[in-house]
C-alpha cells in the first residue's frame, strides 16, 4: 500500500539529491580533480569511448574500478545525479567520480573494450 508520507519522503529524497548535485556541480567548474581526505579524489573525467551506449549497471564501475560516479555532466551542460544505475552514457558526457587517487587514475586511463 502506498502511503502519502512515503511519497513525500521519496520526493524529498530526490529533491535533496538534485540540490546536492547542482551545488557540487557548480563548485567543480575550473578544476578537473580535487584531492580529499585519506587519499580520495574527486575528479571530472571524460567518459571513455567504450562506455558510450552502456549503463552504469552494465559497466559496474564501482566494483570494477573502486570508483563511485556521483553525477554526469552532459554535452548540453545539464547535470544528472548518477543515482540511476540504468543511466546510459552518450558521446560528450563527463563523469564526476569519487575514489582513491589510484583508482580514479585507473578509470581515467581505461581504454579496454568491455
Amino acid at each position: 500500500m502506498l502511503r502519502p508520507q512515503d511519497v513525500v519522503a521519496r520526493y524529498n529524497s530526490e529533491t535533496l539529491k538534485r540540490d546536492i548535485v547542482q551545488s557540487v556541480a557548480s563548485t567543480i567548474t575550473t578544476s578537473k580533480a580535487t584531492a580529499g581526505a585519506s587519499g580520495t579524489r574527486l575528479a571530472e573525467l571524460e567518459v571513455p569511448q567504450h562506455f558510450v551506449g552502456k549503463s552504469l549497471r552494465d559497466l559496474d564501475v564501482r566494483r570494477r574500478y573502486g570508483v563511485s560516479v556521483l553525477m554526469i555532466r552532459h554535452a548540453d551542460g545539464s547535470v544528472t545525479a548518477a543515482s540511476d544505475a540504468d543511466l546510459v552514457f552518450v558521446e560528450g558526457d563527463v563523469m564526476i567520480a569519487l575514489g582513491r587517487g589510484a583508482d580514479v587514475a585507473l578509470l581515467s586511463e581505461s581504454d579496454e573494450q568491455s
